[in-house]
């Protein structure tokens, strides 16, 4: 139970740019790394905690492998999970490895044929597909992925994808309305992010 609610409480940590937390977290983390089990799900979730440390200066840089494309074969429905392979995904796009962005996000597309699949887990895939178009100079498909992870984040409430659906449209060069904008920016300040 404590290794689970860091994962989920190094997310919050990350976004809201809490050093103290980050601080805490990667004390307990570092020296238990080695006894963990070792699954594809514990190898993301830990990488991500590695990657939230580095964003803070307590580790070095990390990218993860290619091995992690592994996780993508399961479907777990936690909001930390989804916040993992974010980054992760999120990694390999800052290191230019779009392909094995591509893979992930065809392997997430595929869970949209499973019956109990998530909104979220959609609002998810569609989130990093925003990302992956406007990386690949597509700004036309990042609007249009970023709205489609906006519906499916709101039909769950899902508070910290419903601000990063409209941020991703409006990097993709779309003019957020000023409901949208009064909309992001209370998100922002309730979950104590720091603005864009």
């Amino acid at each position: 139970p404590i290794v689970r609610t860091w994962f989920a409480l190094t997310a919050i940590a990350h976004a809201q740019g809490r050093t103290d937390e980050m601080v805490r977290a990667f004390a307990w983390f570092d020296p238990r790394r080695n006894t963990f089990p070792d699954s594809p799900f514990g190898r993301v979730m830990h990488g991500a905690v590695d990657a939230r440390a580095a964003a803070f200066g307590l580790c070095p840089v990390f990218v993860a492998p290619d091995s992690f494309l592994d996780a993508w074969n399961e479907t777990p429905g936690l909001p930390s999970w989804y916040a993992a392979i974010e980054l992760v995904l999120d990694g390999w796009l800052n290191a230019g490895r779009h392909e094995l962005v591509t893979a992930a996000l065809t392997r997430m597309q595929a869970w949209e044929q499973f019956p109990l699949t998530s909104a979220l887990a959609r609002a998810s895939s569609d989130l990093m597909g925003a990302r992956l178009g406007f990386a690949a100079g597509d700004a036309s498909a990042a609007s249009g992925l970023a709205e489609r992870s906006l519906g499916y984040a709101r039909t769950v409430g899902a508070q910290w994808w419903i601000v990063r659906a409209l941020r991703a449209r409006q990097m993709a060069g779309e003019p957020l309305s000023a409901q949208e904008l009064d909309e992001a920016t209370a998100i922002e300040r309730r979950l104590g992010l720091p603005p864009p």
